[in-house]
């Protein structure tokens, strides 16, 4: 305890970050202190509540910077997988809502940054992979539209046994026009 003491002392006074409650310990809840995970959740909590567009997508920016990957990874205790779970479905709601945002606001770049996360969290998610190769032809990388598309084909058809829906086959051609017409 005396090791844990010295390295969580706070710098600017004598308070202790540790407090002893019955047989356990607990990190003191008065001293400031700052944690991902409560500043994600307060950025998702914030989001759900936010109406206007431009300061929704300022909150989804910012829980998806503070998302770094899976809660404790390698606990499989139930209440780290119910956290983990919760987390990584909320932060999938706000990927969604900044790519769907993104797209209409034609910002192709924050499109692409958003899609990619959702894809992260849900390698199956075929809009993902729609707004990536809209995004990506509306850039000029009508290439890597189609590299999408077959990315997307092959996961769908090793993991569902099935292929693209229309709209991604629609963007596929799309992105096979724009490589055969030569640029102006």
């Amino acid at each position: 305890m005396s090791i844990l003491r010295k390295c969580l002392r706070a710098t600017d006074g004598p308070d202790d970050y540790l407090l002893r409650t019955g047989a356990s310990l607990q990190l003191n809840p008065e001293l400031p202190h700052w944690h991902d995970l409560t500043g994600l959740h307060k950025e998702l909590e914030a989001l759900r509540q936010e109406e206007r567009a431009e300061t929704a997508m300022g909150h989804a920016r910012r829980a998806l910077q503070l998302y770094r990957g899976p809660y404790l990874e390698d606990c499989y205790l139930d209440w780290a997988l119910d956290i983990r779970n919760q987390t990584e479905l909320r932060v999938l709601e706000a990927a969604r809502l900044l790519a769907g945002l993104a797209v209409g606001a034609q910002a192709w770049l924050e499109v692409l940054e958003a899609a990619r996360r959702i894809l992260d969290l849900d390698p199956l998610d075929q809009d993902a992979y729609l707004m990536l190769m809209q995004a990506n032809t509306s850039l000029g990388r009508a290439e890597e539209a189609a590299r999408q598309y077959e990315a997307c084909r092959k996961m769908l058809k090793n993991e569902l046994g099935m292929e693209p829906g229309l709209d991604l086959m629609r963007e596929h051609q799309r992105a096979l026009i724009a490589l055969s017409v030569p640029p102006s």
